[in-house]
Protein backbone atom coordinates (compact mmCIF):
# COMPACT_ATOMS: atom_id res chain seq x y z
CA UNK A 1 0.00 0.00 0.00
CA UNK A 2 2.88 2.37 0.80
CA UNK A 3 4.35 1.88 -2.67
CA UNK A 4 0.99 2.74 -4.21
CA UNK A 5 0.81 5.90 -2.11
CA UNK A 6 4.37 6.84 -3.17
CA UNK A 7 3.52 6.29 -6.85
CA UNK A 8 0.38 8.39 -6.63
CA UNK A 9 2.18 11.11 -4.66
CA UNK A 10 4.76 11.24 -7.43
CA UNK A 11 2.06 11.66 -10.06
CA UNK A 12 0.38 14.41 -8.04
CA UNK A 13 3.69 16.22 -7.60
CA UNK A 14 4.14 16.14 -11.37
CA UNK A 15 0.80 17.93 -11.71
CA UNK A 16 2.00 20.83 -9.57
CA UNK A 17 4.84 21.88 -11.90
CA UNK A 18 3.96 25.11 -13.77
CA UNK A 19 5.77 26.85 -16.66
CA UNK A 20 4.57 29.07 -19.51
CA UNK A 21 6.38 28.07 -22.70
CA UNK A 22 5.46 25.31 -25.15
CA UNK A 23 7.59 23.03 -27.34
CA UNK A 24 6.85 20.48 -30.00
CA UNK A 25 6.53 17.08 -28.38
CA UNK A 26 7.45 13.95 -30.32
CA UNK A 27 4.35 11.70 -30.40
CA UNK A 28 4.51 8.31 -28.67
CA UNK A 29 5.86 5.49 -30.87
CA UNK A 30 3.47 2.89 -32.28
CA UNK A 31 4.64 0.16 -29.84
CA UNK A 32 3.36 2.33 -26.99
CA UNK A 33 -0.11 2.97 -28.41
CA UNK A 34 -3.13 1.19 -26.94
CA UNK A 35 -5.05 0.67 -23.74
CA UNK A 36 -2.89 -0.50 -20.84
CA UNK A 37 -3.46 -1.63 -17.27
CA UNK A 38 -1.27 0.42 -14.92
CA UNK A 39 0.31 -1.67 -12.13
CA UNK A 40 2.31 -0.61 -9.08
CA UNK A 41 5.53 -2.22 -7.82
CA UNK A 42 3.50 -4.96 -6.08
CA UNK A 43 1.77 -5.79 -9.39
CA UNK A 44 -1.57 -4.37 -8.13
CA UNK A 45 -3.65 -2.46 -10.66
CA UNK A 46 -3.83 1.22 -9.73
CA UNK A 47 -5.32 2.55 -12.94
CA UNK A 48 -5.34 2.51 -16.70
CA UNK A 49 -3.30 4.27 -19.35
CA UNK A 50 -4.64 5.09 -22.80
CA UNK A 51 -2.03 6.08 -25.37
CA UNK A 52 -2.69 7.32 -28.87
CA UNK A 53 -0.55 9.17 -31.39
CA UNK A 54 -1.29 12.45 -29.64
CA UNK A 55 -2.30 11.71 -26.04
CA UNK A 56 -1.17 9.83 -22.96
CA UNK A 57 -4.00 9.73 -20.44
CA UNK A 58 -3.73 8.03 -17.07
CA UNK A 59 -6.88 7.22 -15.14
CA UNK A 60 -6.33 6.48 -11.46
CA UNK A 61 -8.85 4.01 -10.10
CA UNK A 62 -7.47 2.68 -6.81
CA UNK A 63 -8.92 5.37 -4.54
CA UNK A 64 -11.14 7.54 -6.65
CA UNK A 65 -11.47 8.24 -10.34
CA UNK A 66 -9.00 10.86 -11.57
CA UNK A 67 -7.84 11.44 -15.13
CA UNK A 68 -4.43 12.94 -15.92
CA UNK A 69 -3.49 13.93 -19.48
CA UNK A 70 0.31 13.78 -19.50
CA UNK A 71 0.74 15.21 -23.00
CA UNK A 72 -1.41 18.23 -22.15
CA UNK A 73 0.59 18.71 -18.94
CA UNK A 74 3.85 18.60 -20.90
CA UNK A 75 2.57 21.15 -23.47
CA UNK A 76 1.39 23.51 -20.73
CA UNK A 77 4.65 23.27 -18.77
CA UNK A 78 7.11 23.56 -21.66
CA UNK A 79 8.03 19.87 -21.78
CA UNK A 80 9.39 17.80 -24.62
CA UNK A 81 9.92 14.17 -25.60
CA UNK A 82 12.68 11.91 -26.88
CA UNK A 83 12.30 8.50 -28.46
CA UNK A 84 14.33 5.62 -29.84
CA UNK A 85 13.47 2.06 -30.87
CA UNK A 86 12.46 0.80 -27.40
CA UNK A 87 12.25 3.85 -25.16
CA UNK A 88 10.09 6.99 -24.98
CA UNK A 89 10.90 9.78 -22.52
CA UNK A 90 8.30 12.46 -21.81
CA UNK A 91 9.64 15.50 -19.94
CA UNK A 92 6.75 17.19 -18.14
CA UNK A 93 8.41 20.55 -17.52
CA UNK A 94 10.81 23.02 -19.07
CA UNK A 95 13.64 22.18 -16.65
CA UNK A 96 13.50 18.45 -17.43
CA UNK A 97 13.39 17.47 -13.75
CA UNK A 98 9.97 15.77 -13.95
CA UNK A 99 9.77 13.02 -16.53
CA UNK A 100 8.49 9.55 -17.41
CA UNK A 101 10.55 6.90 -19.17
CA UNK A 102 8.50 4.26 -21.01
CA UNK A 103 10.74 1.22 -21.67
CA UNK A 104 9.50 -1.47 -24.09
CA UNK A 105 10.25 -4.87 -22.55
CA UNK A 106 8.36 -6.99 -25.06
CA UNK A 107 5.22 -8.24 -23.31
CA UNK A 108 5.00 -5.20 -21.03
CA UNK A 109 6.24 -1.63 -20.59
CA UNK A 110 8.16 -0.44 -17.54
CA UNK A 111 7.47 3.19 -16.56
CA UNK A 112 9.95 5.18 -14.51
CA UNK A 113 8.29 8.25 -12.96
CA UNK A 114 10.92 10.73 -11.74
CA UNK A 115 11.01 14.21 -10.29
CA UNK A 116 13.46 16.14 -8.14
CA UNK A 117 12.55 14.30 -4.92
CA UNK A 118 11.67 10.72 -5.89
CA UNK A 119 11.60 7.98 -8.49
CA UNK A 120 8.90 5.30 -8.78
CA UNK A 121 8.50 2.37 -11.12
CA UNK A 122 5.21 1.21 -12.60
CA UNK A 123 4.34 -1.46 -15.13
CA UNK A 124 1.90 -1.28 -18.03
CA UNK A 125 0.32 -4.46 -19.42
CA UNK A 126 -2.32 -4.87 -22.11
Amino acid sequence: MRKTINAMTTLLMLLSVICCSMFIITPPPSWLEGNWRLLDEDNLQIGECEISGEDITITRTEWEYEEINLMSMAYQNGGWAETDSDRYILYLDFSGTSYLVFQNLGSYVEVQVSNTSSTSYLTMRK
